[in-house]
C-alpha cells in the first residue's frame, strides 16, 4: 500500500482477546481499550473505525492534489474498514457440512502468504449451503480491506482458493478477493437503513422521538442520505421543509464541504441517539442468560464508540477525533466552553466531560438493570450532543459575515443549520424558519448573524441549553469576546471591533480542519497553517 501523508487508512493492531476473534459482544464482560475516559465492555473495534471512513472520504474532498468526488462517493456508499467481510463459494460437492451461527462459529483458513486467518460467521447458515459470509477478525495481525477504496489492502485477505476449517470440518472453497468482499457497515447505511434502525418497538410503527422531529420536519426517512446524494450530484433535495439545491454551486468546494459535514455530524450524530434509545429499549426486555444483559451495554458501547472514533485512540486527548467528539473540543475553544467549569479556551470540551460522566453513569445503570435511571441519563445527553452544532452554526455564520462569498463556508453552514433544523421546528417553527431562510445553500454571503443568533437563543430553554453552556465567539489573542459574539444572558462583553482576520484563522484553523477530516485544503487563508500533523501508512497500520 502506498504512503499517504494526512490522511489514515488503517489503524494501529489493538489486542482484544488473545488467540480468538473478538466478536461484536463479548460473551464475558470484559475491559477494551478505553475510548477516551470511557471503559467499553464489549468489543467496539469496528464502530470507532468508522472515523477512518470519515477520515479517507474526506481525503477525496477538497485536497487539490487528491480530489476526486467518485471515489469519495464509493468510500461513502461501499464503506471501507468497518465490519469487512469475505463471501465464500464453498466448491464441495455437499457445500457445508454444518449448519453455522452468526456471531458465533469460527472459520479459520489461509492467506495467500499462508499465514492463518480467523474469523466469524456473518451470518446463520444451514447445512448444504454453498456461500458463506465471513467477518474478520477485528484483532488479527493484518487486514483485508477492500470496500470503496481506490487501492486495497489486501495482505489480510484469504486466498483465493483452498481449504477453510469450520469447528474442525474441512471444506473447499474459491474467493476473488477484490470483488468478493464487503462492508458490513457504510456511512450509507446508517441512513437508508434508518426506517427500521429507529423503530420504536415499544410503540408499534412509531419512529423514536428524536428522529420523529427530523422525519416530520424533512417528510423522509433517509433525509440524510438523501441530502448527501443531492450534494455529489448538485441537485435538489426535495424536501417537505428545508430544502436545498446544491445545484446552486459552480464548483465543488461547497459540496465537497457539505458532504464531509453529512456525514461527520447528521449521520453518526442520528445513529448516536438510535444507539442511547436501543440500549434503554433493551435495558426494559425480560432477560435470563448473560447474552442479553450484554445488549444495552454493547448499544452504550456503539455509541460512544460512533461519538469519538479510533483516532481519539491513537493520542488520547490529542484533539484528533475527527467525528463530532472533536468537533466540540473544537467549538469550545472558540467559545471558551472547555474544562471542567467550561470557562477555558484550552483542554477538553466541557460537553465532552459532561457527556463521558453521563455514558458512565448509564454504564453503571445498564449493568445493574437501573432502566429508568438510564432513560433519565440518555434524555440528559441528547441536548448536549447537538450543542457543538449549535456553536459551529454560530461560528460558521459569524465567519460569513466576516468576508466574501465562499462556497466552503456556505456549504458547512447549510449542513450544520440542516443538522439543528428539526430540533428547533419542534419548538417553534418560524424561529426554524428563519434560520433556514439565513442558511440554506446559496446565500452569497448575505446570511445574517444576529438573525441566526435570536433564532436559536429563543429556543434555548426548549432545546435544552444555556447561554453558559453555549459561550461565546472569543478571541484569544486579545482577550475578549468578539463585538456581537458574547454569551447572551449578561456576561459582559469585551471591547474591540469584529477583527475579520482572525474570525478566518480561529475558523479555518480549526472547523476545516475538523469538518474536513484534517485534510489540507485550498481555503486555507491568512497563510494559517490547519496544524494536521503528517501520518504514513504501512503494512495496514498507522505510522507516525
Amino acid at each position: 500500500m502506498a504512503q499517504i501523508a494526512v490522511g489514515i487508512k488503517a489503524f494501529f493492531l489493538v489486542s482484544l482477546c488473545s488467540g480468538a476473534i473478538a466478536s461484536s459482544k463479548s460473551r464475558d464482560l470484559q475491559e477494551f481499550i478505553a475510548i477516551a475516559s470511557y471503559q467499553p465492555r464489549t468489543d467496539v473495534t469496528n464502530q470507532k473505525n468508522i472515523a477512518l471512513d470519515q477520515y479517507e472520504l474526506s481525503s477525496f474532498l477538497g485536497n487539490p492534489a487528491n480530489d476526486d468526488l467518485e471515489a469519495a462517493k464509493a468510500i461513502y456508499e461501499r464503506g471501507a474498514f468497518v465490519t469487512p467481510i469475505a463471501r465464500l463459494t464453498l466448491t464441495n460437492e455437499s457445500g457445508l457440512p454444518a449448519m453455522i451461527t452468526s456471531d458465533e462459529t469460527l472459520v479459520t483458513g489461509k492467506t495467500a502468504n499462508g499465514t492463518e486467518v480467523t474469523g466469524i460467521a456473518y451470518e446463520s447458515f444451514n447445512p448444504g449451503e454453498m456461500e458463506i459470509s465471513v467477518q474478520y477478525a477485528s484483532d488479527a495481525p493484518d487486514s483485508c480491506e477492500v470496500g470503496g477504496l481506490l487501492e486495497p489492502y489486501m495482505h489480510g485477505c484469504f486466498a483465493a482458493d483452498g481449504e477453510l476449517d469450520i469447528e474442525g470440518e474441512r471444506v473447499a472453497y474459491r474467493y476473488d478477493p477484490s470483488t468478493d468482499n464487503y462492508n458490513g457497515r457504510t456511512l450509507q447505511q446508517f441512513s437508508t437503513g434508518a426506517s427500521f434502525t429507529f423503530r420504536n418497538p415499544n410503540a408499534g410503527t412509531e419512529y423514536f422521538d428524536e428522529f420523529e422531529k427530523f422525519f416530520d420536519y424533512y417528510g423522509k426517512a433517509s433525509y440524510a442520505d438523501i441530502l448527501i446524494q443531492a450534494a455529489f450530484n448538485k441537485t435538489n433535495t426535495g424536501f417537505r421543509n428545508g430544502n436545498l439545491d446544491f445545484s446552486t454551486y459552480l464548483d465543488g468546494d461547497g459540496q465537497n464541504a457539505a458532504i464531509a459535514t453529512a456525514t461527520a455530524y447528521m449521520i453518526l450524530g442520528m445513529e448516536i441517539i438510535g444507539k442511547l434509545e436501543h440500549a434503554v429499549v433493551q435495558c426494559d426486555l425480560p432477560c435470563e442468560t448473560d447474552d442479553c444483559k450484554l445488549d444495552p451495554v454493547h448499544s452504550l458501547d456503539e455509541a460512544v464508540a460512533f461519538w469519538t472514533g479510533v483516532l481519539e485512540d491513537f493520542d488520547q486527548g490529542s484533539g484528533r477525533s475527527n467525528l463530532l467528539y472533536g468537533l466540540a473540543d473544537e467549538t469550545c475553544r472558540q467559545f471558551r466552553t472547555c474544562g471542567v467549569t467550561g470557562d477555558s479556551t484550552e483542554g477538553t470540551s466541557r460537553v465532552n466531560i459532561d457527556l463521558f460522566q453521563l455514558f458512565r453513569t448509564m454504564q453503571e445503570q445498564l449493568l445493574g438493570n437501573q432502566c429508568i435511571e438510564a432513560r433519565a441519563s440518555k434524555d440528559r445527553m441528547i441536548p448536549l450532543m447537538f450543542l457543538p452544532l449549535i456553536q459551529a452554526t454560530l461560528s460558521n455564520v459569524f465567519l460569513a459575515k466576516s468576508m466574501s462569498f465562499d462556497e466552503v463556508v456556505d456549504g458547512e453552514g447549510a449542513v450544520l443549520a440542516a443538522a439543528l433544523l428539526p430540533r428547533l421546528a419542534s419548538c417553534n417553527f418560524e424561529d426554524a424558519q428563519r434560520l433556514y431562510l439565513q442558511m440554506r445553500v446559496g446565500q452569497h454571503g448575505v446570511a445574517g448573524y444576529s438573525e441566526v443568533r435570536q433564532a436559536l437563543e429563543r429556543n434555548y430553554e426548549c432545546l435544552g441549553v444555556t447561554c453558559a453552556d453555549v459561550g461565546g465567539l472569543y478571541d484569544r489573542d486579545r482577550g475578549e469576546y468578539e463585538a456581537e459574539g458574547a454569551p447572551c444572558g449578561g456576561v459582559a462583553q469585551g471591547g474591540g471591533g469584529t477583527n475579520p482576520g482572525l474570525a478566518v484563522g480561529l475558523f479555518l484553523g480549526g472547523m476545516v480542519a475538523v469538518l474536513l477530516g484534517f485534510v489540507l485544503i485550498r481555503h486555507r487563508r491568512r497563510n494559517k497553517s490547519l496544524g494536521a500533523a503528517e501520518f504514513a501508512v504501512e503494512g495496514g497500520h498507522v505510522i507516525a
